[in-house]
């Protein structure tokens, strides 16, 4: 639980999101990341598919091409997809990563 000294926060995020309004198809949100254990960087993609393997296979590629092209090596990605299915009325799929929160 959140203690209560936190409540109202700003919060610096990063946000994936798919929304699906035909019934039987699926919406898949994912982030992707990598970040260097010993400095604390990183990098974040979000990227959305209908295809849970395609998105995740692709938010590595994202990240592996980010990586090159900065001349940085962070390793292997870590990956948080969410999924839903449209069964009737519309729905969404939402994944975020906060990475800091500050006071106002």
């Amino acid at each position: 639980m959140t203690p209560r000294e936190d409540w109202g926060r700003r919060l610096y995020c990063v946000v994936s999101q798919m929304r699906e309004e035909r019934p039987g198809h699926s919406a898949h949100a994912g982030i992707g990341w990598v970040r260097d254990a010993q400095s604390g960087a990183g990098l974040f993609v979000e990227l959305h598919d209908e295809n849970r393997e395609r998105l995740d296979a692709d938010l590595r590629a994202t990240l592996r091409s980010m990586q090159a092209g900065r001349g940085i090596d962070f390793g292997q990605a870590k990956t948080e997809i969410a999924n839903v299915t449209c069964q009737g009325p519309p729905v969404c799929a939402l994944a975020i990563a906060v990475y800091a929160a500050a006071p106002w």
